[in-house]
């Protein structure tokens, strides 16, 4: 078979992939920027690899599919992560109208011109009520701020990379791998939002779609703390005032929870319960949550509940524009005791069933001449 011809077939049925210089302004700016970050985030990976499962020459592509969606891709050690391009959008689109109105973040950073009203993003935004599917600009990028211009990109992409990171998790993970031998078929393709029941069954397919968040969450955590550390932003080092660490990490914690809005709403079950095989997206955040806070603590040494209000602070902001768009929030806007409850229970259960992957996650790692042996001799540094 040649190279990735597998992965690449796949998305061409999803839309085939998207070239960057093909898109009208802005947008062919953000789609280079994507997937730079993308490929930047594999090559990082790569060149850490005596700590962090490898990833190899895993292939990268925006899909040109207005869907919100992504997809992790395995065949027969061919890797590849694709991401459909309304995802992208849809994030950017959200966090530029958020930072473009005064009424977000009113009292930290106050903006005193909006180039528009919030009943015009308002209009626009309604085409979304039920729907994950982007559907064109509601707004251009904020341009009376430099500031808010930055801070609003470095949101969007942290969403957006919290995904890169899911897919990644999928792969590093040898979730495909697994899904594969458990149920006897040939598995090649992991799908962010699918009708379809998986052969493996719900209980286990929703266990990989939390290990793929818990991965991303403290991935997203790892590189956002280690820039710091080095005097940088996290995603992009843009040249403005970092402020204080409290800051940046309620910004961090406002781009995940960026993410899951977005997932929230086409939600059809607003009771936690979940969704098919994936777990209701209001359980998938405070999960993400509980994976940064972990992270944050061990190395980092902030404590939980000081990361656990930075988190709440920027679910909140995210929350109360939400609210002024008149977006749904199906689960997310549930009893938080009740959404961190099962998030703790899923949390648990997940970490229980890391054992079932190491035979897998052993004969993935062996193809790059390295076994799981050798990457346990480093979780002390997590301890």
């Amino acid at each position: 078979m040649p190279t990735h011809a597998s992965f690449y077939r796949a998305v061409k049925d999803a839309g085939g992939p998207l070239a960057p210089s093909s898109e009208p302004p802005p947008l062919d700016k953000l789609s280079e920027m994507a997937l730079s970050a993308a490929t930047r985030t594999r090559d990082s990976i790569n060149q850490r690899s005596n700590i962090l499962f490898p990833l190899g020459n895993v292939e990268v592509a925006l899909v040109d599919n207005a869907a919100f969606n992504a997809f992790a891709h395995h065949d027969d050690g061919q890797e590849g992560i694709a991401v459909f391009a309304g995802l992208f959008y849809m994030l950017c689109d959200l966090s530029f109208a958020m930072w473009s109105h005064p009424t977000f973040l009113r009292t930290t950073h106050p903006l005193t011109e909006s180039s528009i009203s919030l009943a015009s993003i308002r209009q626009r935004a309604s085409a979304l009520r039920g729907s994950r599917t982007w559907t064109g600009l509601m707004v251009v990028v904020p341009k009376q701020d430099r500031q808010r211009v930055f801070r609003a990109i470095n949101t969007a992409m942290t969403a957006f990379l919290f995904v890169v990171f899911h897919e990644t998790g999928h792969l590093v993970r040898a979730h495909i791998p697994y899904m594969g031998e458990l149920s006897g078929s040939n598995v090649n393709l992991l799908l962010e939002n699918s009708e379809n029941i998986p052969l493996v069954g719900n209980d286990v397919f929703r266990l990989l779609e939390i290990d793929a968040d818990i991965y991303a969450a403290k991935a997203v955590a790892d590189c956002a703390l280690t820039t710091w550390n080095m005097g940088r932003l996290f995603p992009f080092n843009y040249p403005l005032d970092r402020g204080t660490l409290e800051d940046y990490v309620a910004d961090v914690a406002m781009g995940l929870s960026l993410a899951f809005f977005c997932m929230d709403l086409g939600s059809r079950n607003l009771d936690l319960l979940p969704e098919s095989s994936h777990p209701s997206p209001g359980v998938r955040l405070y999960i993400a949550y509980l994976a940064m806070m972990d992270l944050l603590w061990k190395p980092f040494k902030i404590p939980s509940q000081e990361s656990l209000a930075l988190a709440l602070k920027g679910f909140t902001e995210v929350r109360e524009f939400w609210s002024k768009l008149r977006l749904p929030m199906g689960t997310i806007n549930n009893n938080p005791m009740r959404m961190a409850e099962l998030a703790n229970s899923e949390y648990t259960d997940c970490h229980k069933f890391e054992s079932r992957l190491r035979s897998v996650m052993d004969k993935r790692l062996r193809r790059f001449g390295t076994p799981c042996a050798h990457y346990e001799q480093f979780a002390s540094f997590y301890d």
